[in-house]
């Protein structure tokens, strides 16, 4: 196809991930629209030898590869700011980005490239990936407060939804499955969205800005795209460009929210969560109270009020069956939720 559109794609990696990597790459390289795609851009953040060698050779083979190296991994967010950047100095006129475990489908570029015409200028595309809830139920036109999180949530809480969250939760019974079987034929507006699978124009960049690198980890992208919203520049997620996870996320397979999507106090022998609860806790309630603004909402206040004193009971109950993790933890959502409210951000030596 010849659009006209051209097209640079930035992906980070990092540690020996390797092989999820050279999958990645290949899928890239076999994309119906590869003509479109002028540059590759890969983000070393920190990657071990065997993934350095491997880049090295494709950047010999493959002349649209750029490699830029980062001497240790400085956090998801510092990875894309330079990934994004690098990508957008090559002048092309749109940016797709990718994790590394992220195969995109042979036509997932080209959905997108199609699906330009059905949105307004300069909005944001988004591919479907299929480890993510939220977005294979919006993908099913599930409407967005059902699908995300009802807008006034505390960290996924809210007084409104206990009465639908007791019965169950629509299509949790197969719903994923259900979402990629009867997916949408346009595009469908979201609040936020991942890195991977984002494509946007670089002409926004100006104005949106680049990932906040003092975010870290966790959060970090869905800060950044919030901006575009927020500016005026929508998110539409694709349905028909699929991207298939090669590696289940860590948040789904070391899950620290709970049952009702909400954050959870960890248990003993989840020790090594405490970062990432602390830095998903602060960063998420930095984006509600000051990006979204809901620090002056009554509802925001009340769902906070009412989430700690859950949580407080929870530590009782937990501290009573021998859970001493649960104080500890407890301790980490209240620091992050004051770093968070508060604007402090960067990186934490101490969690504990």
């Amino acid at each position: 196809m010849d659009t006209g559109i051209s097209v640079a794609v930035a992906i980070v990696t990092y540690g020996n991930r390797s092989g999820l990597l050279v999958q990645v790459l290949q899928g890239v390289f076999s994309q119906t629209a590869g003509d479109q795609i002028l540059r590759v851009v890969v983000c070393d953040n920190g990657a071990s030898q065997e993934t350095k060698s491997l880049l090295v050779g494709l950047a010999d083979r493959e002349h649209k590869m750029h490699i830029v190296t980062l001497n240790e991994n400085m956090g998801s967010a510092i990875g894309y700011r330079e990934a994004i950047r690098a990508a957008a100095a090559f002048g092309c006129k749109y940016v797709w980005c990718l994790d590394d475990d992220n195969l995109p489908a042979p036509d997932a570029l080209e959905k997108l490239i199609r699906a330009l015409d059905m949105v307004e200028p300069q909005a944001t595309l988004l591919s479907l990936r299929d480890d993510r809830e939220e977005y294979l139920l919006r993908a099913r036109a599930v409407p967005v407060e059902k699908a995300f999180c009802r807008k006034y949530s505390f960290l996924g809480f809210s007084v409104l939804d206990l009465p639908r969250k007791i019965w169950g939760r629509a299509f949790k019974n197969g719903g994923n499955v259900a979402a990629r079987q009867l997916v949408a034929d346009v595009p469908l507006e979201v609040p936020y969205a991942p890195f991977g699978g984002l494509f946007f124009s670089t002409e926004i960049l100006s104005k949106v800005g680049l990932p906040e690198s003092d975010f870290y980890l966790y959060g970090d992208d869905h800060e950044f795209t919030a901006r575009f919203v927020k500016l005026g520049y929508p998110i539409y997620l694709v349905a028909g460009s699929h991207i298939e996870d090669l590696e289940k996320s860590w948040h789904i397979s070391h899950p620290t929210d709970s049952r009702w999507r909400a954050k959870r106090l960890l248990l003993d022998g989840e020790e090594g969560n405490l970062a990432r609860l602390f830095y998903s806790v602060r960063n998420r309630v930095f984006l509600e109270v000051n990006i979204w603004g809901w620090r002056r909402s009554h509802i925001y206040i009340i769902n906070a009020f009412i989430y700690l004193l859950l949580l407080y009971v929870q530590v009782l109950t937990l501290r009573f069956r021998g859970k001493h993790l649960s104080c500890v933890s407890a301790t980490v959502v209240l620091r992050a939720t004051a770093a968070g409210w508060r604007g402090r951000l960067g990186k934490v030596e101490a969690i504990v």
